[in-house]
């Protein structure tokens, strides 16, 4: 039987369960635009330093570096619980500035 992910209830089968996905990764800004000069540059250099640094990183320090790029999460939601985070994210507001 499948479980809410956040109140943990069993869900019934004749409910329908909602899925929630959550992704969290840079947004692509003009200032990353590649320019004529930067793609003259000498690329196995640079990937060749990348290998460097990587290699000297630990499985867990590499596991890190990517959660720092791209994070995903899904959660599996009882009707109720969808409900209350619907509400929970109508909410949601950007911090002031």
């Amino acid at each position: 039987m499948t479980q809410c992910d956040y109140c943990r209830r069993p869900i019934a089968k004749s409910v329908h369960p909602y899925t929630l996905r959550l992704e969290l990764f840079p947004a692509v800004e003009p200032s990353l635009e590649i320019t004529a000069q930067e793609l003259k540059g000498d690329f196995a250099t640079a990937m060749e330093r990348l290998i460097k640094i990587m290699e000297q990183m630990d499985e867990g320090e590499v596991i890190e570096q990517e959660k720092r790029v791209f994070l995903t999460h899904k959660f599996t939601l009882c009707p109720a619980c969808r409900h209350k985070l619907a509400q929970r994210l109508a909410r949601l507001q950007p911090p002031a500035m």
